[in-house]
């Protein structure tokens, strides 16, 4: 058991994650302020507030190494502020380099750090101006993805959502219920009527959740041939009538062939209907699946041919090379993704932090989504559900594993701001 206990976490997240922890993980925020600081005996960190600290958050990098127990056992990040607010910030195992925290409050005179199975070699503060948004847009390749990166969020603004995809791919969990016509359809029925629909626990209104119906897995195809009409195999469709017809909205419930300039055309109207000074997409180049990425790239052209420059914000549900992140169970806080080559760079990072009862509401909303419940897999043989099981069973206990309920239900959401002539040309380079 011992032996389980120090091998089964480093082995499981080491499955999902393909990066190098001990790599330089350094980020450039262009709009970051560094902070003058004094390091006091024990890691309490002082530095001078600001007048409006309201308007800003703070962002910690500390340089780290693990000690031998970090290879093992998850090594932490604890803090205290001078307001007595405490967090808990999981690492990744053998982690060393340059990691990030943000803490949210910068009306605050002092913090202290303190690291478990690592040692604390140096800390510098930055301040980031938080960032102002009245309507803002989530595009969301399918549906639960708003909900998973931006739930939150979108539940504290005036807010509209996009779902790219009908959703009907993926586990073939109907199988054991549906035998006659086509479960794909029915699936990418009820999934979109997930997104249309779930939005409402967060307060969005009616009308301004809607699903373009577009076949998932197949954004990429529809990308290479932008005016020729895609055939979706699993539900026999070209159109997503059978989808759009359940949006409430009417500006987009009239059919539309599986075309890539279809979507970009569909954009267009949507984002000159809502009219968002704020726009929340998938990572164009960080995200690992197919379809996140060319949700963003169709953001892209729509922007490009309306030539409107809102703010954008990244998120990332699927981080390349990092399946498992954030680490940790969801009492952890997260930190910022481990940064990535040339990826590195932005204009500044939000973080939205949760009350309780909205973490409350978040987990309601995942629990919402079909595709994310638990029962997925309960009817394929016994098998099949024991080794379900032990799976679920050791991700759980050690905080590893790609979980959405695990990585997801947290204090905190964070989004990465980026220029957008920078995100128009990185979404030009998808693959």
């Amino acid at each position: 058991m011992l032996i389980l206990h120090f091998f089964a976490p480093v082995v499981g997240e080491r499955h999902f994650n393909k990066y190098d922890p001990a790599a330089f993980h350094e980020y450039t925020f262009d709009n970051a302020e560094k902070v003058a600081i004094v390091v006091k005996n024990e890691n309490v960190v002082h530095f001078p507030t600001v007048e409006n600290c309201n308007d800003y958050q703070l962002l910690v990098e500390f340089r780290v190494t693990h000690n031998f127990l970090g290879r093992f056992l998850r090594p932490k990040i604890s803090t205290i502020t001078s307001v007595g607010e405490e967090l808990s910030f999981a690492l990744d195992f053998g982690v060393k380099g340059n990691r990030y925290i943000p803490l949210a409050n910068a009306c605050i005179e002092y913090f202290t750090a303190k690291g478990e199975y690592l040692e604390l070699e140096s800390i510098e503060l930055l301040r980031v101006k938080k960032p102002k948004f009245q309507n803002i847009l989530v595009v969301a390749a399918h549906p639960d993805d708003a909900e998973i990166a931006a739930f939150g969020l979108y539940s504290n603004v005036n807010s509209s959502i996009v779902t790219i995809t009908s959703g009907a791919g993926g586990r073939d969990v109907l199988k054991p219920f549906i035998s006659e016509g086509n479960r794909w359809v029915e699936k990418g029925r009820l999934r979109v009527i997930d997104s249309i629909f779930v939005p409402l626990i967060g307060g969005v209104k009616v009308g301004r959740a809607v699903n373009l119906g577009y076949p998932t897995g197949l954004l990429s195809e529809m990308y290479k041939h932008p005016d020729e009409v895609v055939y979706e195999r699993r539900t026999g469709l070209t159109n997503g009538a059978i989808f759009r017809q359940l949006n409430v909205n009417r500006d987009f419930n009239q059919p539309s062939n599986y075309k890539w300039n279809n979507l970009v055309k569909d954009l267009v109207r949507l984002i000159d209907h809502m009219g968002p000074d704020a726009i929340f997409t998938a990572q164009p180049i960080l995200d690992s699946h197919e379809d996140h990425r060319y949700s963003s790239a169709a953001l892209a052209e729509a922007l490009r041919i309306l030539d409107v420059k809102p703010q954008i914000f990244l998120y990332n549900n699927h981080p390349l090379r990092a399946e498992s992140f954030p680490f940790g169970f969801p009492s952890s806080a997260q930190i910022l993704f481990p940064a990535t080559g040339d990826e590195s760079q932005y204009l500044s990072v939000y973080t939205h932090v949760l009350s309780a009862k909205t973490v409350g509401m978040k987990f309601i909303a995942l629990e919402a989504m079909h595709d994310l419940r638990s029962y997925n897999g309960r009817f394929s043989g016994w098998s099949s559900n024991w080794l379900l099981l032990i799976k679920q069973s050791i991700s759980n206990y050690f905080g590893v594993g790609s979980d959405y309920y695990r990585r997801a239900i947290r204090e905190s959401e964070i989004f990465y701001q980026i220029d957008v002539d920078d995100f128009l040309l990185k979404s030009k380079s998808i693959q």
